[in-house]
């Protein structure tokens, strides 16, 4: 333990060295000092009582403390990547620390009905206010991808970043992103095409389809559809999805400028010219979808798609292969369509896959630990502001070189000393609730919640 003594010949010889007197800071250090002894004295009085208790537990009760102030320490670290991200601005009535504050409790609940950590579901919500989702939408959002993440094949990250861009693109608003998850999944349920390859390769085609502008349509789900066709039929993404495109691209332009371009779309997909400018105009993709089975008639029939598509300006290799696949399969194109767009409505698949691997013994194991770690996140934070003033309190000893830095000496010893008695008293609390766990007595208490770790 530092004396008075020991401190006295330390800032003297500090002082004379800088040629500088001690006078009445020393004894005010001095005087300071012993009485942090005396405190620190009944500090280490209750340490005692506890210790003793701690160790009546046996040393599962220290592997609990550490337990749960790292599991703490790791949750405020993590949710801190959210505080970045976000702004609480809309409505004075509720704090931002409030707001945060619930924030972090619904993450936390979340966690405890999904095998994915609070921690990386922190790093969700993070990219989620990267992405430009609003504050108040950040707890669904978060919920929505932990939920894609164990239903598909994605991660977490990539699962956010497309689902995000895809709204981005068509302008799908933030409160219908769980919709746009949903029919992912149930596309992914009913065509051969992973999760990740529809939505990638819908990213592609959502420019184009947005650029339709059709008021009673939804353009994501439209794009989704197109691209799980193109994956169903093995067109590789990136040449399917810039086909599509192209093509949807030179539909509206002739839908927008007329023309003889508008005829020979019109000419394939059997329909006058005002009848598919004008199911151009309502529906894209079912004008689209007209086109390709005007495309696989005229094929069928012994016709030239090549040279109808020349016509368009359509004549690129990759984009021909990927049309006429797609004309081929335009069964496939249109249940794609209909799915699609029924379980945006619906928004039912999300959910149902969801629970069906919820029900797995891995699943079961990890929503497990995540409630075990929130009773550590829960009761580390006790201790936290305790140990943030000790932590002060030894930052200001060590930093101590000067005479302004000795008057703010003396004043941290009383808040060291406080620190001190806090700490116990947090430590008190983390003990109370060990005692009140299952199978918790005297020789059993902390044993059980070390069982559980």
């Amino acid at each position: 333990m530092v004396t008075a003594k020991d401190a006295k010949v330390v800032v003297s010889l500090d002082f004379q060295a800088n040629g500088q007197s001690l006078g009445r800071a020393v004894r005010d250090i001095e005087k300071n000092l012993n009485a942090l002894q005396r405190k620190s004295a009944l500090v280490g009085k209750s340490m005692a009582g506890i210790v003793p208790s701690f160790a009546a537990t046996g040393a599962a009760a220290f592997s609990a403390y550490k337990f749960a102030t790292s599991a703490a320490m790791q949750f405020e670290d993590s949710f801190a990547g959210i505080k970045k991200t976000l702004n609480f601005t809309e409505g004075a009535a509720v704090s931002a620390e409030k707001k945060f504050k619930n924030l972090s409790e619904e993450i936390r609940d979340i966690a405890k009905t999904t095998p994915i950590a609070a921690n990386e579901l922190n790093k969700i919500g993070e990219i989620g206010g990267q992405l430009g989702i609003q504050a108040s939408q950040i707890g669904k959002f978060v919920d929505t991808i932990s939920k894609l993440t164990v239903a598909t094949n994605m991660g977490a990250e990539d699962a956010a970043f497309a689902i995000s861009r895809l709204a981005n693109i068509t302008g799908t608003a933030e409160k219908d992103i769980d919709n746009l998850a949903s029919t992912l999944v149930r596309l992914g349920n009913e065509f051969a095409a992973t999760e990740s390859e529809i939505v990638n390769t819908a990213l592609g085609i959502a420019t184009a389809m947005e650029a339709l502008e059709s008021p009673v349509t939804n353009a994501a789900v439209d794009a989704m559809a197109l691209a799980t066709a193109l994956k169903a039929v093995g067109v590789q993404s990136q040449s399917g999805a810039t086909a599509v495109q192209r093509a949807l691209d030179v539909m509206g332009k002739a839908v927008t400028g007329g023309g003889k371009e508008l005829a020979t779309f019109a000419k394939i997909s059997g329909l006058t010219v005002t009848g598919f400018e004008q199911l151009a105009l309502v529906d894209p993709a079912k004008a689209f979808l007209a086109f390709l089975n005007g495309l696989r008639d005229i094929s069928d029939s012994g016709g030239d798609t090549i040279v109808m598509l020349e016509q368009l300006g359509l004549s690129q290799q990759r984009t021909v292969r990927a049309l006429r696949a797609l004309a081929f399969a335009s069964d496939d194109v249109e249940r794609a369509l209909k799915s699609a767009n029924e379980e945006f409505v619906i928004n039912n698949a999300l959910n149902s896959e969801a629970e069906k691997r919820y029900e797995t013994t891995t699943s079961q194991i990890g929503i497990l630990r995540n409630n075990i770690t929130d009773i550590g996140i829960a009761l580390g934070s006790e201790t936290l502001p305790a140990l943030n003033r000790l932590i002060g309190g030894f930052t200001t000893i060590a930093k101590a070189k000067t005479a302004d830095d000795l008057k703010k000496l003396i004043k941290q010893i009383g808040i060291f000393t406080v620190g001190l008695n806090v700490l116990v008293q947090a430590l008190k609390n983390v003990q109370a609730n060990l005692s009140l766990m299952p199978g918790a007595g005297k020789q059993g208490q902390g044993a059980f919640f070390c069982r559980l770790l």
